[in-house]
């Protein structure tokens, strides 16, 4: 049965850590660019605090340093060496004037851009999309030899269960599949999967990830946690093969390529039970 919900009419969504992720090349001068968004107010007024560090001071986890510098074939000292911009205490609203109440940083490197939502109230990402297509537009039109390596949507988020059982009430029993440790005289410790997927138009690749451990409670009883990490991006490859052109192509890229197709994959991962407790389907 086809799970007819849309991200429109979702409520609640367990994937709550969003992290948008844009690489380049051929930055001239990132001090310079960043004195210019400061002074651009219809960008730089979304943000109330600045801070300047060290790219170690950025959230590995999630930006993941090591893979970072490995693509761009820089040494890692190095690459942990560069200035960051760090902007935070965001004001977004939208359209009818509410504002959002998601956490929002935004860390500017010569090398690349991070923009990273928690989410407090769950809603969509159109906002966020639009300021990043409008900043892209004025960091690429300031600079003519700068050049769009790789754009990605990241989203992790999961609950936790009072028993392995209670998996089938919120995710496909697939996504989880495992042999039966129980007859196997065990106990699940913790249990990882990747898929690496590209789409068969190859518009977009996908690094989907599953996760579930064991975890001791304070009154020392054993829950499970599950966390779904699904990263979608085109890289320089795909880039070159769909011949997008930025920023002409960036909004179309992040909202219609990546961000879709990572929705599809989420109803996949998930009950129907699950996306009706929590949203409401689109009626055709």
């Amino acid at each position: 049965m086809a799970k007819n919900f849309s991200r429109y009419t979702m409520r609640a969504n367990m994937l709550r850590k969003v992290l948008i992720r844009i690489d380049y090349d051929g930055v001239t001068d990132i001090n310079e660019w960043i004195k210019l968004f400061k002074e651009n107010m219809e960008l730089s007024s979304y943000f109330q605090k600045y801070t300047k560090g060290v790219q170690n001071q950025a959230t590995i986890s999630l930006s993941n340093m090591e893979e970072i510098a490995a693509s761009r074939s820089i040494p890692l000292s190095t690459f942990q060496s560069e200035p960051l911009h760090r902007f935070s205490d965001a004001v977004f609203k939208e359209e009818d004037g509410v504002q959002r109440e998601d956490n929002i940083v935004m860390d500017v490197t010569s090398l690349f851009l991070t923009f990273s939502i928690d989410c407090v109230n769950y809603k969509n990402m159109d906002v966020y999309i639009s300021f990043l297509n409008n900043y892209i537009k004025a960091f690429l039109e300031n600079d003519k030899y700068i050049v769009i390596q790789r754009i990605g949507v990241r989203k992790l988020g999961g609950d936790v269960f009072k028993s392995l059982d209670d998996f089938s009430e919120t995710f496909e029993e697939s996504v989880f599949a495992t042999p039966d440790v129980a007859n196997l005289k065990g106990g699940l410790i913790d249990r990882e999967y990747v898929d690496r997927i590209i789409k068969n138009d190859e518009t977009v690749k996908v690094n989907f990830a599953r996760r579930c451990r064991a975890i001791k409670t304070d009154v020392g009883k054993t829950v499970y946690q599950a966390l779904l990490d699904i990263d979608g991006y085109v890289d320089k490859g795909l880039i070159e093969k769909n011949q997008y052109q930025f920023p002409d192509h960036f909004e179309k890229v992040v909202k219609n390529q990546i961000n879709d197709y990572l929705f599809e994959l989420y109803k996949l991962s998930v009950t129907e039970q699950y996306l009706k407790d929590n949203g409401e389907e689109v009626q055709n």
